[in-house]
């Protein structure tokens, strides 16, 4: 083992007991344990971390599919929720952080090298030390939450509401609940799963209120140029989300999708198949400020046995790869996010 580099490593003969995920000296109790091995103590310690991770995922993954409920920005389906609301509210970033905050009190106290020199290490989180932590954060965003929703609501009621300042703060407030609730799943475990700490301002409440405001606030006009199926699919989309999607534009307009859509034969010599090259330039326009806020600008080609059939490969393309992205553009403008 000294010739190793493993000083005061135990040798493969002295198993410890804590290699199936139990130990005598740091019982469960009082810690949370995570066994890791690799080829070398560095990798070993990452894994013997990610083992205590794992111990929150899924009840974290359980509490985000919950709220997720409430959040239906471009989701029909839970897989949806996960892929279109977590890029919105930015939620695999907020998860990640949180972890990074609760493993700051993840230590590795013993190792041991097998006889075929795998390296295992031992990780443990002292329960009352990550109480501390999490109750610390869930505190701090409590204060966000309080501070968000109290200025959404005096923005709301003033003479002049700024309606994107609104928006963003609601944005803000459901951020803020998103964290803590992590933290409270956390610390549900923590507590050998108890009820945690319940909070009047919940997902529940906050969630609905967001989409009537967009609903009665944020009013969508839709010109394309091109095949109609392809603004009834956008129109559709922006209609599902709770958007207030006009006939045609006007005076009442707070943002307008403006774009063009169109196929060209694109035959190849000696190829039975028949091509269709689309193009589709969309601007994304806020109307009362009268700017460009995002744009796509996408082309592809699309092949099939007739050419019909290869324009209708086109249309779905166009809706599945390209109209989402111009979604997720109007979002982030609207609460003010980089995505």
């Amino acid at each position: 083992m000294v010739g190793l580099g493993l000083p005061g490593v135990p040798h493969a003969q002295d198993k410890p007991d804590w290699l199936d995920g139990r130990s005598f000296k740091y019982p469960d109790s009082q810690y949370l344990v995570g066994v890791g091995s690799g080829d070398d103590r560095r990798s070993a310690k990452q894994d013997a971390h990610a083992a205590i991770g794992k111990i929150f995922e899924a009840g974290i993954k359980q509490e985000i599919q919950e709220m997720g409920k409430y959040l239906h920005m471009d989701a029909q389906s839970d897989s949806q929720i996960r892929s279109g609301v977590e890029r919105l509210f930015q939620i695999k970033k907020m998860i990640k952080t949180s972890a990074q905050e609760l493993l700051k009190g993840v230590q590795i106290v013993e190792t041991w090298v097998d006889s075929t020199q795998v390296v295992y290490r031992l990780a443990v989180l002292d329960r009352q030390r990550a109480r501390t932590i999490l109750q610390e954060q869930i505190n701090q965003e409590e204060e966000t939450i309080f501070e968000m929703y109290s200025a959404t609501l005096e923005e709301k009621m003033g003479v002049a509401p700024d309606k994107l300042a609104v928006a963003r703060n609601w944005y803000a407030t459901i951020q803020a609940i998103i964290r803590r609730g992590i933290y409270d799943v956390a610390l549900r475990i923590v507590n050998h799963g108890d009820t945690g700490v319940r909070f009047e301002v919940s997902m529940a409440s906050v969630g609905p209120k967001l989409q009537e405001y967009l609903h009665q606030n944020f009013n969508v006009s839709v010109e394309i140029e091109g095949p109609p199926q392809v603004r009834k699919v956008l129109v559709d989309l922006l209609a599902r989300q709770g958007l207030s999607v006009l006939s045609s534009p006007s005076a009442s307009t707070d943002i307008a999708i403006k774009g063009k859509v169109t196929f060209t034969k694109a035959d190849l010599p000696a190829k039975k198949r028949k091509f269709v090259r689309w193009n589709m330039e969309m601007d994304l326009l806020d109307a009362r400020q009268g700017k460009t806020i995002g744009s796509v600008n996408r082309s592809g080609r699309e092949a099939h046995l007739s050419g019909t059939e290869a324009r209708v490969r086109a249309l779905r393309t166009i809706m599945k790869k390209v109209l989402p992205p111009l979604n997720r553009q109007l979002y982030a403008y609207i609460f003010g996010i980089s995505i």
